[in-house]
């Protein structure tokens, strides 16, 4: 597994890779102090694009107003965001960061694609 992930081996037990898209990867994963099952998504290469970033800021910020939400059960409910160390006295950019949210069944697309309308 990618030498990333060791950021937050010492909050989190990661079990195996449940999914991967445009964004980065999922994986599932357990606190390890309140052994509460979650999936952590992985975004690499964060702000190396000034569009891309925007996307990725404005996905963070609207799942964390719809996390919110008392008795939101339509989005998953996003617990925090974790970024490495960074030297600020550097010029490297900030690679990458985690989110840490709810673990679900199935993604989006299988509940679009099995959803019928009567």
């Amino acid at each position: 597994m990618d030498p990333v992930w060791d950021v937050i081996s010492d909050r989190y037990e990661i079990h195996q890779k449940i999914g991967s898209g445009t964004f980065g990867i999922v994986v599932s994963a357990e606190h390890i102090k309140t052994k509460t099952k979650v999936a952590i998504k992985l975004m690499k290469n964060c702000f190396n694009d000034p569009y891309d970033a925007k996307k990725r800021v404005s996905e963070i910020e609207i799942m964390r107003k719809l996390s919110g939400i008392d008795g939101n059960c339509f989005t998953t409910h996003l617990f925090d965001i974790i970024v490495p160390d960074i030297d600020l006295s550097s010029d490297d950019p900030l690679d990458y960061l985690f989110m840490v949210m709810d673990i679900e069944d199935s993604d989006l697309d299988v509940v679009l694609t099995n959803y019928k309308l009567y």
